[in-house]
């Protein structure tokens, strides 16, 4: 009968078992140890506090009443982070708008389009509706002429100029 011969794949794969057999051994034994939690008594109570009553300072119909999303509402003035200025700052009006000059228009056959507009001597600009430049935001654009909306409502319907010689 012959004997064994022990390979150094099979004495790898031997030490790899062991290994894994005694990682297992140990695990199951600090399993095994878990302490047990103390029971803890039947009887607890909790106590709840009673329901707050409303301040009677507070005027909640009037908090009720005031919907925020009125047309007639707007805001008392601009929002200022904590710590970043004081109530007391005035604004100073800016400098007058500029004049917007509207270089041309171009109408596509679905009826939207674009205005090609130019505030002083800033680069030329393309606007949408929607879009603004100099307070002056575009509402319709037409053949020649572009109709715009200032801030405050009022509305200006600028034309193309005539080009050529005089």
């Amino acid at each position: 009968m012959r004997r064994p011969v022990w390979r150094t794949s099979t004495l790898a794969a031997l030490l790899v078992c062991l290994t894994a057999g005694v990682y297992t051994a140990i695990t199951l034994a600090a399993a095994s140890n878990v302490s047990v939690i103390a029971p803890q008594p039947q009887n607890t109570t909790v106590a709840l506090r009673a329901p707050s009553v409303p301040d009677e300072s507070v005027a909640i119909w009037d908090v009720v009443d005031s919907d925020p999303f009125r047309e007639d509402r707007s805001a008392a003035g601009r929002y200022r982070l904590p710590g970043t200025g004081t109530d007391s700052v005035k604004v100073e009006p800016s400098e007058p708008a500029l004049a917007v000059v509207l270089l041309g228009t171009v109408m596509s056959t679905d009826g939207t389009g674009f205005a090609l507009c130019q505030l002083g001597a800033d680069a030329p600009k393309l606007l949408r509706p929607g879009q603004s430049i100099g307070g002056l935001t575009l509402r319709r654009v037409e053949q020649a002429k572009a109709t715009f909306a200032a801030s405050d409502g009022q509305l200006s319907t600028l034309v193309v100029p005539k080009g050529g010689a005089p």
